[in-house]
């Protein structure tokens, strides 16, 4: 029963084509971890979902943890225990290929790449298998919400499903941002990022100044906590500067205190920009359809949450 687990490495080092071929080859189903969500397209056969510690994904995590053969591509260590507890799996019967390592069972081969090791399975005349029927990705439905109800995380996920498309990259920093919309689905490679384990806060607006340069045509949507954008949301400036138009949502609680500063007050601040504030399901739904017309200019809603 192997299983493939994915890890951000591959993308780092452009290894996800020669992955799939890999798949492709052998029939060898492959999940992703939180850091590596995205690296492949999850529309591909064999995709299981995403290895994650919730009971949502207890499924995926099980088979993961079952298999008689783990291949770790790309993927730490740290991956396998993402809720802080890792999981007992033998390592005799685990291979694990990293940047700084190939580890097949209880042997370390140094001096043996990752590209190198990735591209021999790939070319390996490894047989076919039949692809077993095995719990894939469950599919997240937004729950139906009316638009008078108070804006909750499930409803920022609902609102995103229904608004994202290929053309556009979501960049979500660790913690809430990322809870509320790990499980969006990503049919191509590359379209979202986050730190996740690394527990970065403030990665996400300098990010999408990067996404942004590199790949102009596509649009970044962009989650932050209100107190990230205490601390970096000036970067905003920047992008402005060198005609970005990310589209910024920020998270925090519906009676938090800012410190006297007003968040929909920052494209005055940058010197031009759209912004809005959101405290129900319709009003958010509206202010995300609004922003992905404002192509030209950055968009900043501010999203104000009650628990649930």
């Amino acid at each position: 029963r192997p299983v493939i687990l994915i890890g951000v490495e591959i993308q780092r080092f452009n290894l996800q084509n020669t992955v799939l071929k890999f798949m492709a080859a052998t029939g060898i189903p492959a999940a992703v971890t939180l850091l590596g969500k995205s690296v492949i397209g999850e529309h591909v056969a064999g995709f299981l979902g995403m290895y994650a510690p919730d009971e949502a994904h207890a499924g995926i995590r099980r088979v993961v943890e079952e298999s008689d053969g783990l291949i770790l591509l790309g993927a730490r260590g740290m991956d396998l225990a993402p809720g802080g507890d890792p999981p007992a799996i033998d390592p005799g019967r685990r291979i694990i290929a990293t940047a700084d390592r190939i580890q097949v069972g209880h042997r370390r081969y140094d001096g043996i790449t990752l590209a190198d090791f990735v591209n021999g399975l790939a070319a390996a005349a490894i047989p076919e298998r039949p692809l077993a029927t095995l719990p894939g990705a469950a599919v997240r439905v937004p729950a139906p919400l009316r638009g008078d109800q108070p804006l909750t995380r499930a409803g920022v996920y609902g609102a995103l499903a229904d608004a994202l498309t290929d053309e556009m990259v979501v960049i979500a920093d660790a913690g809430a941002a990322l809870l509320t919309v790990a499980d969006l689905p990503v049919q191509l490679c590359s379209e979202f990022m986050s730190p996740a384990s690394y527990g970065g806060r403030g990665f996400a607006i300098p990010a999408s100044i990067g996404v942004g340069l590199a790949e102009p045509e596509l649009r970044t949507v962009v989650l932050v906590e209100l107190d990230a954008l205490a601390r970096n949301g000036w970067e905003l400036a920047t992008a402005r500067q060198l005609g970005l138009a990310p589209v910024v949502i920020v998270l925090g609680p519906e009676h938090a205190t800012t410190g006297g500063w007003d968040p929909r007050r920052l494209p005055d601040v940058i010197g031009g920009g759209w912004s809005v504030s959101c405290r129900t399901v319709g009003e958010f739904a509206g202010a995300v359809a609004t922003a992905m017309t404002r192509r030209n200019e950055v968009a900043l809603i501010d999203a104000r949450l009650v628990v649930g």
